[in-house]
């Protein structure tokens, strides 16, 4: 159990336990509230502004991660994921030592942060398995897991390679509900929204994709 002495406190916009579109395997993840970029178009636009959410230390987060035993690794988004770089960085070294991976989003590209030299940016660097960088651009769509094709995924443990984590695969949405709302998480366009629409719209029936309906012409 991590020692939250001295360490601050985290300020998370969502979580979702159990994730397939956020890397490799089944993921826990957790978006971060604030981001200093304003990106159009950002999918995320709730989890931009620095404002209170909700709190947890880095033992409670670290407690509901590992209760997790279908997952293989936590991702980390947001919001920007380096602007809590201290309490990340802590949670990052104790899920790693529990034999977890580390996935993490960023709007700073690798070589801003290895040139600004910010000490816990730097150590959350180092837990860091796979890193995909870069501003979000909406006018270069991309795939996979890069937002946009101007992003870069960054192997930096050796745990992942381009065989094991798929750059290729179509964009991939996923939907999750409460009593309260429904939350989706992915990668995809802007035109994914107005067909699901389409779906519901046309009431009750077998569960297809969405690429399906595409190319059905539906």
């Amino acid at each position: 159990m991590p020692d939250d002495i001295d360490c601050p406190v985290l300020n998370v916009a969502d979580i979702e336990p159990i994730s397939v579109a956020n890397g490799p395997g089944k993921r826990f993840v957790i978006w971060v509230q604030g981001c200093p970029f304003r990106c159009p178009g950002c999918s995320n636009d709730d989890f931009l502004e620095f404002k209170p959410a909700q709190k947890f230390t880095v033992s409670e987060l670290y407690a509901r991660v590992v209760a997790e035993e279908q997952i293989e690794g936590v991702t980390f988004s947001g919001g920007e994921p380096m602007a809590q770089a201290h309490a990340l960085s802590v949670l990052a070294e104790n899920l790693k030592a529990a034999g977890l991976s580390v996935v993490c989003f960023s709007g700073f590209s690798l070589e801003e942060l290895r040139s600004k030299q910010e000490t816990w940016q730097l150590k959350l660097l180092s837990q860091i398995d796979v890193l995909i960088d870069g501003r979000y651009n909406r006018n270069q769509p991309g795939s996979g897991l890069r937002g946009s094709t101007n992003q870069n995924l960054h192997f930096l443990s050796g745990k992942y390679n381009e065989t094991t984590v798929e750059l290729k695969r179509t964009k991939t949405i996923e939907l999750a509900s409460d009593a309260q709302q429904i939350r989706a998480t992915g990668v995809w366009d802007s035109e994914i929204f107005s067909r699901l629409n389409k779906v519901l719209e046309d009431g009750p029936r077998r569960l297809i994709s969405l690429d399906e309906q595409e190319s059905a012409g539906a």
